[in-house]
């Protein structure tokens, strides 16, 4: 069990009845690498909780903890589940389609927010006529939550300029094609660094979970009671923001340099690994500098931090300046990689991490390569086995060069048995975590060629 300063995280291995005998709320939520729905969706029942706890004499729960697993026999045992289980708030199930009255489809949030979402606006406001609290529900809808389902289901929308405009799916500028912009977007920053030889997503989670729960607790209060955020801390000046971007680039540029210079580290899945580390050893540090200067006034520029206190969008800068470090040096490697074509199978690339920021580097080597692209990403699952992922078109979007093949028919039965997981929208596919690191990457190499033949046949079938 571990205690935040927003939740209690409890392990897979706690007495999850026994916990819940004695009046605890347990949410139960996928581990590994969390995205912007799932954490917010969690911090909604969370508060909504507490206001609930608030205007009761004699609350019955006395406190919300999260278990992160995808043991089904510890997630049955949950009060409720998010993303995960198959249950009214699991969007990932094959055959799932809700979706709102215009079509566009619900993530996990969004189904907690239908759910709940007027019960909240209630409890923190209870004096509200029916009328209000639907008005104010739409109003939350469309602000926030429809932004995070469309992020988790591939599609980025923009919000429209005038009220009486429809929202409609985002068209980028050339400036733009490596971001998202919306309100938390931030959430997936928090995410542990690829080249951590021993990520913790737990304590990632945790950290998210804060800044996200205070980050939402005051859009709510924002929206529904008109409440200005008070920020904890003053504004910091320019000059002081500029060091704190160069002293936190520099932060984090050591911290990735250490990673790699340690035996075993991720990079040890690669043959030429002496020639990866020294061609990262030639980088030219005025190159990363500029180069995290110019994505951070992007990211400034993009985004109002208007819910979030100054100490929150200090840590919130601080991760995406962690982020961009990673990806910078991901992007040298995949160029590095890309060099030599033994490192392309089945139009697979081998990355060392499911973390690893790849779509910068793979999406700009496509562009040139449109006749020949990457079209898969090969990496070791955090929870074993191995995974493979489709490349999209673009960063932003759910476009794919090639998605897995829709009918499992069309695979041999052979294979379907290493396959234990191919995501419902076909871009994401994992193996059974008991073969070993050979049998799992021919097992998905042979997945991603038996579906760019699927793919090629469906095309050549709708030209005739």
């Amino acid at each position: 069990m571990i205690l935040s300063n927003e939740i209690i995280v409890l392990n897979e291995n706690d007495d999850i009845k026994k916990i819940r005998d004695e009046g605890i709320f347990v949410i139960g939520v996928h581990n590994g690498i969390f995205h912007c729905d799932d954490v917010a969706a969690c911090c909604i029942l969370d508060i909504l909780i507490e206001k609930i706890n608030n205007n009761i004499k004699s609350p019955k729960v006395k406190k919300v903890a999260i278990v992160r697993t995808r043991n089904h026999e510890v997630l049955k045992d949950c009060n409720v589940c998010v993303d995960i289980g198959g249950g009214e708030f699991d969007h990932h199930y094959e055959g799932c389609d809700k979706q709102r009255k215009d079509g566009t489809k619900y993530a996990s949030i969004g189904l907690v927010w239908k759910a709940y979402g007027k019960e909240l606006i209630k409890q923190i406001k209870p004096d509200l006529s029916t009328s209000e609290i639907d008005r104010l529900f739409e109003i939350i809808d469309n602000e926030i939550i429809r932004f995070i389902d469309a992020d988790d289901n591939g599609k980025l929308i923009e919000k429209p300029k005038k009220s009486d405009e429809t929202i409609k799916e985002k068209k980028l500028d050339d400036n733009e094609k490596y971001y998202t912009s919306f309100d938390f977007d931030f959430i997936t920053l928090f995410n542990p660094s690829w080249h951590e030889e021993k990520p913790d997503f737990n304590e990632s989670f945790i950290r998210a979970f804060d800044v996200t729960r205070r980050t939402f607790n005051n859009c709510l209060k924002s929206i529904i009671l008109r409440e200005q955020i008070k920020d904890v801390n003053e504004s910091i000046s320019l000059e002081e923001q500029e060091q704190f971007i160069k002293d936190t680039a520099i932060k984090y540029q050591k911290s990735l340099l250490n990673n790699f210079s340690k035996e075993p580290n991720v990079m040890k899945i690669y043959e030429d690994n002496e020639d990866i580390m020294k061609a990262l050893s030639e980088i030219n540090n005025e190159q990363l500098t500029t180069t995290v200067n110019d994505n951070i006034k992007l990211f400034l520029e993009q985004h109002s931090f208007k819910y979030n206190t100054e100490k929150d969008k200090k840590e919130i800068i601080e991760q995406k300046i962690r982020q961009i470090v990673d990806e910078f040096y991901a992007t040298k490697i995949i160029e590095h990689l890309i060099k030599n074509p033994e490192n392309i199978k089945s139009s697979c690339l081998i990355i060392p991490a499911q973390t690893m920021p790849w779509k910068k580097g793979i999406c700009a080597y496509n562009e040139k390569h449109k006749d020949n692209p990457i079209r898969f990403v090969i990496y070791p699952y955090p929870n074993g086995g191995w995974a493979l992922e489709c490349v999209p078109n673009s960063t932003a979007v759910d476009d794919r060069y090639t998605k897995l093949t829709p009918l499992l028919s069309k695979i041999p039965f052979k294979l379907i048995k290493k396959i234990e997981f191919v995501h419902k929208n076909k871009f994401f596919a994992r193996t059974n975590k008991d073969l070993n690191d050979n049998d799992a990457k021919e097992a998905l190499y042979d997945l991603a060629e038996k579906s760019i033949i699927v793919q090629n046949f469906e095309v050549q079938d709708a030209r005739n």
